[in-house]
């Protein structure tokens, strides 16, 4: 059993295919809610028919982040399948993607037994992320395992979401990692993701299968970032970055001081950002960091916004305890 089944195998590309068509056609983005998690993992157990197949593909290629869901609409990322064996069970790595802020990999996993899926209600796997100079990009491991590389080095947070179809062997599960720090995520140079065990859940009891599964990252080639600036100077608010990847829209910015003493005395305490785009939907909800230097507190959030998204403008509201402080128009730079 060296291949995934005919059906799963050419659901997959079919459904990759129909999300790029997709993709090309006007859609409305929803708003993700914010977490503050290690990671990201969704997941489809089961394909029974053709159709079913389909139908969670398609829910779970980045479903819950409407600027990644854009992007690989649009081919971001590398889509081409490559397989690792052991213990009786065969991965599929069937699409990954990495640029500055985001990184997402979409696993198949087929059981060459499918009773071990009875009575499962959840999927997740332990793997390690390896750049070229030995740094680890990415851990996604328990307390349990230790990390190999620096702690935190890039901190990540996202968004979960599962659902059981049946149990015919075979589980999709899908991560998305989300950087918010001041380093980007690095480009990825031979690579090395390392799987290094599936875990099954039958409600609290845990079931681990420990394996070696390996496989060679390709490094995604990244669109060009697109600034943005100030329409008018804003009076309230300093932007330290505004720009906006294929996947994400990287916001950090800096209140005036008086600004920042009405919102408090607690920093920790993220103002509400709204961000207008051209097709008049609003963004919400973020994955945020903030970091102090002496009196002064910058906060970076992450939002769900495409650079393969259609306009050159969108807007910015900030509000604090006493409503709104201050709404700045942003165009690309020229």
């Amino acid at each position: 059993m060296d291949k995934l089944p005919k059906v799963v195998s050419e659901s997959l590309n079919q459904a990759y295919r129909d999300i790029q068509v997709r993709g090309k056609k006007k859609r409305r983005f929803r708003v993700w809610k914010q977490v503050s998690l290690t990671a990201v993992g969704l997941l489809v157990i089961g394909m029974a028919t053709n159709e079913d197949v389909q139908a969670s593909i398609k829910d779970l290629f980045y479903s819950n982040d409407p600027g990644v869901e854009k992007a690989v609409a649009n081919g971001y990322g590398t889509a081409e399948e490559s397989m690792a064996r052991d213990k009786d069970v065969t991965l599929t790595l069937a699409h990954h993607f990495i640029d500055e802020r985001k990184m997402g990999t979409h696993f198949t996993i087929q059981f060459d037994d499918k009773t071990v899926l009875e009575d499962v209600t959840d999927v997740s796997i332990d793997f390690r992320i390896k750049n070229g100079d030995d740094e680890y990009v990415v851990e996604q491991i328990p307390d349990t395992k230790p990390l190999r590389g620096t702690e935190a080095s890039y901190e990540s947070s996202g968004n979960t979401s599962s659902e059981v179809l049946t149990k015919q062997g075979v589980a999709e599960v899908e991560y998305l990692f989300e950087n918010v720090t001041d380093r980007p995520f690095p480009q990825l140079e031979n690579a090395l993701l390392s799987v290094e065990s599936i875990n099954l859940f039958q409600g609290n009891e845990l079931k681990k299968i420990d394996g070696e599964w390996l496989f060679n990252l390709e490094n995604t080639e990244r669109e060009q970032l697109v600034e943005y600036r100030p329409v008018e100077k804003p009076a309230s608010v300093e932007f330290v970055t505004t720009e906006v990847s294929a996947t994400n829209l990287d916001l950090a910015f800096v209140f005036k001081p008086d600004v920042q003493q009405q919102l408090g005395e607690n920093e920790w305490d993220v103002p509400e950002v709204h961000v207008r785009i051209p097709d008049g939907q609003t963004i919400t909800d973020a994955a945020y960091s903030i970091t102090t230097e002496g009196n002064n507190v910058q906060y970076r959030g992450n939002f769900p916004l495409s650079s393969f998204a259609e306009g050159t403008t969108f807007t910015v509201k900030f509000f604090g305890p006493n409503g709104l402080i201050e709404e700045v128009e942003m165009e690309t730079e020229r």
